[in-house]
This record gives structure tokens, sequence and C-alpha cells, in this order.
């Protein structure tokens, strides 16, 4: 761990919620890579947590736009759009870790830190010709977000599939390319997403069959009580 402390400053939280993410900060200081403490009164703090619920923390949030990437979202309800760190209603202590954790990593990947690149030398960052892959089934919260929700469905349906490149999930999911690199985007900041090298040069898109499609998203159905066979 890290001798440096990185700060958080907390703007229109609760008193209750205040004391929850002051405990576990220092409940969870030797199991967290960086070392963490609430600082309200620094000039620039690393992360900036503001409750969007309270409309004192909804007037920070618009007028903070510039912090980007340092800003963390507490809410219970569907976050901004232009939200890049989410810290959901209650807040639990691997959720806290997750999100500040992650949102440093991030940071160390955009500043194409050597750390990030990895062994390749590849930047971090999405190309057209990047392997990606869902690792989880993105929140309900942040696809309503995001925009069509039936549309999303099917790119996540496709892409927790197998490793693919954004335009042949947009061809697989029948979607508008820009929809799929928006929730491309999405997953990647939410750390949900596997980049698996890049597709060679001559790989051409590979389309599931209408039989293939037909049994996924039964079985998709299925799991979710909508009737059809597993």
């Amino acid at each position: 761990m890290s001798a440096t402390y990185k700060t958080l400053s907390l703007n229109a939280l609760s008193d209750k919620d205040a004391a929850v993410v002051t405990s576990l900060l220092e409940l969870l200081a030797d199991r967290m890579q960086h070392a963490w403490r609430v600082d309200n009164a620094v000039a620039r703090p690393d992360r900036i947590l503001i409750d969007i619920d309270d409309p004192m923390g909804q007037s920070l949030w618009q007028t903070s736009a510039r912090e980007g990437p340092r800003r963390i979202a507490l809410s219970a309800r569907t976050p901004p759009p232009d939200a890049l760190h989410v810290l959901h209603k209650p807040i639990r202590a691997r959720d806290l870790v997750s999100v500040l954790e992650r949102s440093l990593e991030q940071d160390a990947a955009r500043q194409g830190a050597p750390a990030a690149a990895g062994a390749t030398g590849r930047p971090p960052a999405l190309d057209a010709s990047s392997l990606i892959q869902l690792r989880r089934w993105p929140s309900p919260q942040v696809v309503q977000a995001a925009g069509d929700r039936a549309s999303l469905t099917r790119l996540s349906a496709v892409l927790i599939r197998r490793a693919m490149t954004l335009e042949q999930l947009a061809r697989e999911a029948r979607s508008e390319l820009e929809t799929a690199r928006h929730f491309v985007e999405l997953c990647h900041r939410q750390g949900w997403l596997a980049v698996l090298g890049s597709a060679p040069a001559n790989q051409a898109p590979a389309l599931s069959t209408r039989h293939e499609r037909r049994g996924l998203f039964s079985r998709i159905r299925a799991g979710l009580g909508l009737g059809g066979q597993p």
C-alpha cells in the first residue's frame, strides 16, 4: 500500500452516509491498493463523491462537469449519462473499494502509463480492431441510462457469448454502429469489458445463424421467467 494518501471529498452526503464512507475507508485501509482518507478541505481532491439524490448535490453535479473523471455519483436511482463512476446506495464496502480503485486504474490508462499499456505496448483505449467481450451482464440501472433498452439488451446478449470487434457486435445485434459504440464505451468505463487483443486484419464478421439467435434469446427469456425453453 502506498504511503501517500489519496483524498476523497464528500459533497451533499447525509451524516449517515458520510459516516459510513469514512468508517469503511478506515476499516479497509490494509485491503486497498491505495491509502484513502476523507478530506473536504483540500483544494483539489483525487476524487469527489457527490450525492446526486440531494438537490444541492444535483446542482453541484451540473456545475462540476469540468472535473470529469474525478467525480463519483452516489445515488439510489439511475445515474446520469455523464457519470463515469457510480456508487450505488446503500453503500457497500466492496462497491466503495471497487469504484475508487477502478477509477485510479482508468486514470493511469488514459495517461498511457506503462503498467496500463501492458506487455504488447498498445494503449488501453479501444479501437476498431479490438476483440471485446462482456465480463458480466450490465446492471439494469446503467442500461436504462444508456438509451434504448431493447437494443442494449440485444448488444449485451451477443457480447457476453464471445469476443468480437465493435463492427461485428453491431452486425450481430442488428444495431446502429454508434449505438453499439456508446454501449461498449459505457461498459468499458464500468470495468465490465474484457479486451482480448486485436482481430486479424482479414477476419470477416462472423454472424450467428437465425437458429442460434433464437436459441440464445429463448434461454435468456427462460432465465428471466418470461417463458421459453432453457
